[in-house]
């Protein structure tokens, strides 16, 4: 199973500063990526309202003797 592609606005001086998106299933009618702000509620944006988002990278493996 792959990892889902998940992308976060990390730009203070946004609009949507937080909010967090991850790709939905090539062909969706709804859009490219489900979107959630903190404040904003929901939405399904195409790509490229994600310009200047940071992919974000998930962290493989970490167990309790990677914790702290």
């Amino acid at each position: 199973m792959n990892r889902p592609e998940v992308y976060q606005d990390l730009r203070e001086d946004s609009p949507t500063f937080g909010a967090v998106a991850v790709k939905l299933p090539d062909g969706s009618t709804l859009g490219d990526y489900g979107a959630m702000t903190l404040d904003r509620g929901g939405s399904y944006p195409r790509a490229e309202r994600l310009a200047g988002w940071t992919r974000m990278v998930p962290v493989v493996d970490v167990g309790p003797a990677a914790i702290g």
